[in-house]
């Protein structure tokens, strides 16, 4: 951490602000609510209140990096419980499909505060994150969610990497304008990126794509069934089938 970003660390105390997740909302889409709930002038000043120092928020967006200091943030009336937050609002339920269990143990430990952040497994993010380098999102999605919440936030599944599709709306995932680089000291709230124009898409672009793909498909299959047909006769093992049906018109 370089002098720009150093600041003595004073501990976090209670957060009134500190808002609710919504369901399935990115532990760096809380965050960024608060920092808008704040009111404070600047993101630094943010991350002061929270982590005491200016730290880094990209790991945030998928891993449970710092969200053991939920219970330092916010009463027990609140109803915010860090292990309960694990699964709703990380990856952390996807990455322990393959990983180590020394990895998530010491994630565990971490949040039920018996191990140091400096514990943490920093390959979580690098093995979770969509490539694509910005912040994703579906556009249905956050439609509904200004419908339903008043302000659309980021979600965990369009983070994730070879997530291309909203499994829900059956459309592209698409990419924002803020790279994920921007957002390493930075609060980027939802509400002050997608505008109405972002949350437009074309219509029957999902029964488009899916037709273009099937079609896409199929002809790589008749060219792999082709080319196995082509390879038998030469070692003269096919005989007397007849020409394969031409689904491709």
């Amino acid at each position: 951490m370089d002098n720009k970003h150093r600041m003595d660390r004073i501990p976090a105390g209670m957060l009134p602000l500190f808002p609710s997740p919504y369901p399935g909302e990115s532990f760096y889409s809380i965050l960024c609510r608060y920092h808008v709930r704040s009111g404070n002038a600047s993101d630094w000043h943010t991350s002061s209140q929270l982590f005491g120092y200016n730290s880094s928020l990209i790991s945030t967006l998928l891993t449970p990096f710092h969200l053991e200091m939920i219970s330092d943030w916010s009463p027990p009336v609140s109803g915010l419980d860090p292990r309960e937050m694990l699964h709703q609002n990380t990856a952390y339920d996807l990455f322990s499909i393959n990983s180590y269990p020394g990895e998530l143990k010491s994630i565990r430990d971490i949040i039920d505060g018996r191990r140091t952040a400096r514990f943490f497994p920093r390959r979580m993010h690098s093995k979770l994150i969509n490539p694509s380098g910005y912040l994703r999102f579906c556009p249905e999605c956050a439609a509904e969610q200004i419908k339903l919440y008043g302000e659309p936030y980021w979600q965990i599944l369009p983070q994730l990497d070879e997530v291309e599709y909203c499994p829900r709306h059956r459309i592209r995932i698409r990419n924002s304008k803020v790279p994920l680089a921007a957002i390493k000291y930075h609060y980027h709230p939802a509400s002050s990126v997608l505008n109405k124009s972002s949350l437009q898409h074309p219509q029957g672009t999902c029964c488009q794509e899916w037709d273009h793909l099937f079609k896409k498909g199929k002809r790589i299959l008749y060219q792999t069934f082709l080319q196995h047909r082509l390879a038998a006769e030469e070692r003269g093992k096919l005989c007397g089938l007849s020409e394969p049906y031409r689904f491709i018109q």
